[in-house]
């Protein structure tokens, strides 16, 4: 059986507990045409008590009753629901793990001690590189260096898996056409967690301020900056935060902008071996993107690279001649659905399973 290890909930779920639409979205996404036989979601630490029904065909949730004790016992659960998940996985099946952390790396370690015949492989989102042994990062590469395979969303010098497959997302091929962009507006998008390293947020605020004829919706989770960006949002009337919003809340506002925004920091060393999600995602909502970062693995897909010295220059020019830029960068869904689609993910799988088997 080829397993799935992930962490999903249903969407006013994963509201409440404050976990990632993108995470969910990716594994929704991925889980439903990419040949798993199961799926099992972990839940992070921080969710306790009784857990709401659910009923999802899709997937099954691993929970222990510990999280309703409070205290230690409660953070203790995790570690016992991965014990519950050991027990779950046969000694031949070939398990994909979301990620390789604290939450799942129990799980990882016993099966390849007790159930060698696994085959463990690991997709690998975001990963910040970690120089001492106190920092968690630096045992989960250790482990992810002992699985038989790896998928990255970007290339990285940290992994030595040979045995190992990149590409930078999926996306669903439920045959929905999203909504075109013809004429272009000059709205623009920041999402998702917003903080210095991920989204310059001082620096994209700023910049706004100055061109009054654009506007920057922001949502999502405020890492930080929270009253800069209070500051501004009360300044300035063309930059509005949203606050957190349900995912149909969210399409709804990215539907609405022509431009999303990854403003990652290009001189920050965990943006150089991750790949943002939300940028697939918009172009696959037909969104143009505007990022901060070139992404080699876009190779045949069209995206605007803006340098982090000329923001103010860059995005005033690029909002000048509306029916160029929205003729050269929109509109690109059918060709990320023919690149990135679950079924070009199972094909990946199989490739490195079978990989496995060889050695």
């Amino acid at each position: 059986m080829r397993i799935f290890q992930t962490f999903i909930l249903p969407d006013e779920l994963v509201a409440r507990y404050n976990m990632s639409f993108a995470g969910c979205n990716f594994s929704r996404n991925l889980l439903r045409n990419a040949g798993f036989d199961k799926t099992y979601s972990l839940i992070p630490w921080t969710v306790r008590g009784e857990l709401p029904q659910i009923d999802d065909e899709d997937y099954e949730v691993v929970y222990s009753s510990l999280r309703k004790r409070g205290g230690f016992i409660a953070k203790m659960a995790i570690f016992w629901e991965q014990w519950l998940l050991f027990r779950k996985i046969k000694k031949e099946d070939s398990v994909w793990f979301y990620n390789l952390y604290f939450l799942n790396g129990l799980v990882f370690l016993l099966l390849k001690v007790f159930k060698p015949s696994v085959k463990l492989n690991i997709i690998i989102l975001d990963f910040t590189p970690a120089y001492t042994f106190k920092q968690q990062n630096y045992w989960c590469r250790f482990l992810i260096n002992k699985a038989d395979g790896l998928i990255l969303l970007a290339d990285s010098p940290f992994f030595s898996c040979e045995n190992k497959e990149i590409i930078p997302g999926v996306v669903p091929s439920n045959g929905i056409k999203y909504p075109i962009i013809e004429k272009g507006n000059k709205e623009f998008l920041l999402s998702g967690m917003i903080s210095d390293v991920i989204a310059m947020t001082p620096q994209v605020l700023d910049v706004f301020s100055k061109l009054p004829d654009c506007i920057l919706h922001i949502t999502g989770y405020l890492v930080n900056n929270e009253d800069i960006v209070k500051e501004y949002t009360a300044r300035y009337s063309n930059i509005i935060y949203h606050g957190k919003m349900s995912y149909s809340e969210y399409t709804d506002l990215l539907h609405r902008v022509t431009f999303l925004l990854s403003t990652r920091n290009p001189d920050c060393p965990e943006n150089k071996y991750n790949f943002p999600s939300k940028i697939l995602e918009a172009l696959f909502h037909n969104r143009i993107v505007v990022s901060t970062l070139d992404y080699s693995q876009l190779e045949g897909l069209r995206y605007v690279k803006i340098n982090k010295e000329n923001m103010v220059e860059e995005i005033q020019a690029l909002v000048s001649d509306m029916a160029d830029t929205v003729l050269t960068y929109a509109n690109q869904a059918e060709m990320v659905t023919e690149k990135f689609c679950a079924e070009k993910w199972d094909m990946s799988m199989s490739r490195i399973e079978n990989n496995s088997k060889k050695k």
